[in-house]
C-alpha cells in the first residue's frame, strides 16, 4: 500500500531515512508506470499523485521528482504532470511558502528554453510560471494554457516518439508535429481539470497565437515582481539570454519584461 490518506511527514525532519527511501522506490514506480503505461492508467495516476505526495515526502524531494518527470524529453504525458505540477506547487506555496518553488523554477527552466519547437518551450515555461504564482487571475488561465499544444499528447514532438493518442479502445502512435490554436480564457476549477480529448482534425501549424504569448509575458513578469531580491530578478533573465535572439518568443518576453518593470543594472 502506497498511500494510507495519514501523513508521514508531519514531524518532517524525523522522518526515518529507510523509510523515505522505501517511499522514493515506490513512488518511482509509480511514474515509471505513467510513462511506460496506457494512457487511462497514466491519467489515473497522475491525478492521484497530488492527493498523496507532501503527505509521503518533503516539499523539497516532491519538487525535485515532479519536476524532473515533468522536464524529461522523454515524458509521453506531460500535459498530465502539468496538473501534477500546478496543485503540488500551490500545495508547497500554502506549506512552505513561496521561495521555496521560486528557487526550484528558477534551477529548473534552462531545461526549456532550447526545446523545439519554440513554442513547446513557451508551453512548458508558462505552465511553471503560472504554476509557480499566487496571483488567483493568472492561475485561473491554467486550463487554457495546458490547452495549448494541441493537447501535449496528441503532437509527435519529443525525442521517444512515442506519443500516443487513445482512440476508442486502442492507442495509436501520433507523428503529426502540428498544433492545435486554442485562445479562449475559460476559467476552471483546477478540481476539474482534464486534458481534453481533441479530434486529430484539429491540428493547426505550430506557432503561438498573440493571446498565448500575452499569456507568457504576463507570467513572466508576475514571477519576476514577486522574487524576493535583484539577484534573483537577474538569475531570472540570464536564464533566457543566450536564446533572446530576434524573432524569438524570448526576446518579445524580456523587452515586455523591462518595460513593465524597468531594466536591470
Amino acid at each position: 500500500m502506497l498511500y494510507t490518506n495519514s501523513s508521514c511527514w508531519g514531524a518532517g525532519e524525523d522522518q526515518e531515512p529507510e523509510r523515505v527511501l522505501l517511499l522514493q522506490e515506490r513512488l518511482a514506480g509509480v511514474f515509471e508506470r505513467i510513462k511506460t503505461g496506457y494512457l487511462h492508467e497514466a491519467r489515473l495516476l497522475a491525478s492521484l499523485l497530488p492527493l498523496c505526495l507532501l503527505d509521503l515526502l518533503p516539499p523539497s524531494q516532491v519538487l525535485n521528482k515532479v519536476i524532473m518527470e515533468f522536464i524529461s524529453p522523454h515524458q509521453p504525458h506531460p500535459h498530465l504532470l502539468a496538473i501534477t505540477l500546478f496543485q503540488v506547487f500551490e500545495a508547497c506555496m500554502e506549506e512552505s511558502g513561496e521561495a521555496l518553488v521560486q528557487e526550484w523554477v528558477l534551477m529548473s527552466l534552462g531545461n526549456f528554453t532550447r526545446r523545439q519547437p519554440a513554442c513547446l518551450a513557451v508551453w512548458f515555461i508558462t505552465c511553471f510560471l503560472v504554476a509557480a504564482s499566487r496571483d488567483t487571475r493568472l492561475r485561473s488561465l491554467f486550463p487554457n494554457v495546458l490547452a495549448w499544444p494541441a493537447q501535449i499528447q496528441r503532437v509527435g514532438l519529443y525525442a521517444g516518439g512515442g506519443l500516443m493518442v487513445q482512440s476508442g479502445d486502442q492507442e495509436i502512435p501520433v507523428t503529426s508535429s502540428r498544433l492545435d490554436r486554442s485562445t479562449g480564457h475559460s476559467v476552471v476549477p483546477v478540481a476539474q481539470l482534464h486534458p481534453p480529448e481533441l479530434d486529430a482534425a484539429q491540428l493547426l501549424p505550430p506557432e503561438l497565437g498573440v493571446a498565448q504569448l500575452e499569456v507568457f509575458c504576463l507570467a513572466a513578469v508576475q514571477f519576476d515582481v514577486a522574487l524576493p531580491s535583484h539577484h534573483h530578478r537577474v538569475k531570472f533573465r540570464e536564464v533566457f539570454a543566450d536564446v533572446a535572439v530576434e524573432g524569438s518568443p524570448f526576446l518579445l518576453m524580456l523587452r515586455f519584461l523591462d518595460d513593465k518593470t524597468g531594466a536591470l543594472p
